[in-house]
């Protein structure tokens, strides 16, 4: 059966096709967010295989999270070529594929090309899940089905680390392993659901597969033509804005490079190597930024092209949408360091199991993301829910402070419950609140001006899961910068530790969990433990600008529905300040909705751009 308009698209999908399409989407959505937490319960065994501490504590993450970052930025443009369902599709091979390198791989560099590999698959998985939930489902029933793919993802979080664990624990040596390999049975039933479900065009598989060698052999003659070669170049540059996914790119990874070998564990700060990637990866975001809000419009009103960059210049030019991303940046930033770093106290330190020990962070985070969600589509106080959440997450990090020797499980509980949530209730709250700031294309009159709100919408949602994972890539990579400079300097200033003095960070975690195993609360695992309290204290910072960025968001609520008297009464607000109701005058956080000290002011990077524009 073909469909070919919108409407009967989503008049196709109803009851068990609906329900299949679904259940496929986000079984291959569980696919990565197990991924992604997997990793965690699983790096002290890694640590261990290929004895390498500071480059696994750096870049096992990163190397997954950043390349999706990056490549999330592209997925959604590639995909509207070749389509959504043939998109995700891709996606999942090429996840499947790094997860294969991954699981097999002999060295540390096949370790990370691997984990490269599979984050660019989950670019494609994770934006494009969500595009075709909104083509199949009705706008009514949108909210619903949303928010079951985000439980589900949330579930996948969950039961990530407690996978990983298991397989620690029951194989020491090859549990990591069976870590990735579980990933391609899960990948390959998602595939072939997400093939027979969603099929509304009514594609032949197999007269499909069949004509791929043509394909292939008509690919290679059009390649053999310099015309068609500057064809391509010229959508790369213009349609895809290459220029600027290289730049932030190899920006980023250059950037962070620096930083993993100055901590001290391959070169010394002052060394040329570390100064030159440091130096030409800051450049190259810049030049990013300004490439993207003044170069690239310029070049494209030259040649008479559209102007669609990667990144839409009203995220700069908003501040209420650019503390919203910053928000969710500084969140993330928090919430993967605290993980990686409270697995690293337990199995390091203690030398104990995480099983049990991480699942509160976990469950806090997966909890407060529903319990949020449902509050803000009641009440439509989003601001409210991110100052709130993030002052949360500054208790959370601070009470990490008192981790010891003794931990018990209510303990655990009690000091890392907080931190989940402040992470967990801005999960959802902050892209509700991005699009608060954008056009809908249903106000919309002229067709130019509903394409140019849909492209708007892409890009600035792309832009805000660009800033999520950057948190999650940049966390790692700073957090192992600290733990990686103060524990050999401590060390070396420890009368106790005369043997260990010329040992750099590699060595000293390799023997503690090599020699050291027997006496935990000894004067090593004492200088591990506050160089770990010292990475918390990083978490709390970003947790605390998390708090002031939030106060200067808009404090306009979403459409809701307000429960009174066993009713349910729809209220949609246009305003930025307060309710104007007489039912909200007695509103409680009224002062957080509607306070915004830069209410109205441009950012002070759009005023500096326009200076130098005039």
């Amino acid at each position: 059966m073909q469909v070919a308009d919108l409407k009967s698209i989503k008049d196709h999908y109803k009851g068990l096709r609906l329900y299949a399409v679904v259940f496929a989407l986000s079984t291959s959505l569980l696919l990565t967010s197990i991924d992604s937490s997997i990793v965690a319960a699983v790096m002290t065994p890694m640590i261990k295989h290929f004895n390498k501490y500071a480059e696994i504590t750096a870049w096992i993450i990163p190397a997954y999270t950043l390349s999706t970052a990056c490549c999330c930025l592209l997925a959604s443009r590639i995909a509207s070529v070749i389509n959504l369902k043939y998109g995700v599709c891709l996606g999942i091979s090429i996840f499947e594929l790094g997860t294969i390198i991954t699981a097999s791989s002999v060295n540390i560099n096949m370790l990370f090309i691997g984990r490269c590999i599979a984050g660019i698959g989950s670019a494609f998985i994770s934006n494009l899940v969500y595009l075709i939930l909104i083509e199949i489902v009705v706008e009514a029933k949108l909210p619903f089905y949303m928010s079951i793919i985000s439980v589900v993802f949330n579930m996948g979080t969950v039961l990530g680390p407690i996978i990983g664990s298991a397989f620690i624990d029951s194989y020491p040596t090859l549990g990591w392993r069976y870590s990735f390999w579980i990933n391609l049975p899960i990948g390959f039933t998602s595939m072939m659901l997400i093939l027979l479900a969603y099929n509304h065009h009514g594609d032949n598989y197999l007269k499909i597969i069949a004509a791929v060698p043509s394909h292939m052999a008509s690919l290679g003659k059009k390649s053999g033509k310099i015309h068609n070669w500057r064809l391509f170049a010229n959508s790369c540059f213009f349609d895809y804005d290459v220029v600027e996914f290289l730049s932030f790119a190899l920006g980023f990874v250059l950037l962070f490079l620096g930083l993993t070998y100055g901590s001290g564990a391959v070169y010394p700060w002052d060394n040329y190597r570390v100064i030159i990637l440091i130096s030409i990866g800051a450049v190259l975001i810049l030049f990013a930024i300004v490439w993207d809000v003044l170069l690239y419009p310029r070049i494209c009103k030259k040649y008479g092209k559209t102007v669609n960059p990667l990144i839409d210049v009203l995220v700069y030019k908003k501040i209420g949408l650019f503390a919203t991303n910053l928000c969710i940046f500084c969140a993330s930033f928090s919430f993967i360091t605290i993980l990686i770093y409270l697995i690293q106290f337990y199995q390091i330190v203690l030398n104990q199991s995480t099983l049990a020990k991480i699942i509160p962070l976990f469950v806090a985070s997966s909890l407060s993301v529903i319990i949020s969600g449902k509050f803000i589509e009641r009440t439509g106080m989003i601001k409210m829910v991110i100052v709130v959440g993030s002052l949360l997450g500054c208790v959370g990090a601070g009470m990490l402070q008192l981790l010891n020797f003794n931990m018990t499980l209510s303990k655990n509980i009690g000091y890392t419950i907080l931190a989940g949530v402040g992470y967990g209730s801005q999960v959802q709250s902050t892209i509700i609140a991005v699009q608060q700031h954008l056009t809908k294309e249903e106000e919309c009159i002229l067709e130019e001006e509903k394409k140019f709100a849909k492209r708007q919408r892409i890009n600035v949602n792309s832009f805000y899961s660009f800033m999520r994972l950057l948190g999650m890539a940049t966390g790692p990579v700073v957090g192992n910068t600290i733990f990686s400079i103060l524990l050999p300097k401590k060390v070396h200033h420890s009368s106790d530790l005369v043997s260990l003095h010329s040992y750099n960070v590699n060595d000293l975690v390799i023997y503690r969990l090599t020699y050291d195993t027997e006496q935990l609360n000894d004067t090593l695992g004492k200088i591990m433990l506050t160089c770990i309290k010292d990475v918390m204290w990083l978490t709390f910072c970003f947790y605390a600008i998390n708090l002031c960025v939030s106060l200067f968001l808009s404090g306009k609520k979403s459409p809701h529905k307000l429960f009174n008297d066993s009713s349910d009464i729809e209220i949609n607000k246009e305003n930025d300040g307060a309710d104007s109701d007489d039912m909200h005058s007695e509103n409680p956080f009224k002062i957080i909705e509607s306070f915004n000290p830069f209410q109205g002011r441009k950012l002070l990077i759009v005023r500096i751009f326009e200076r130098l524009h005039r």
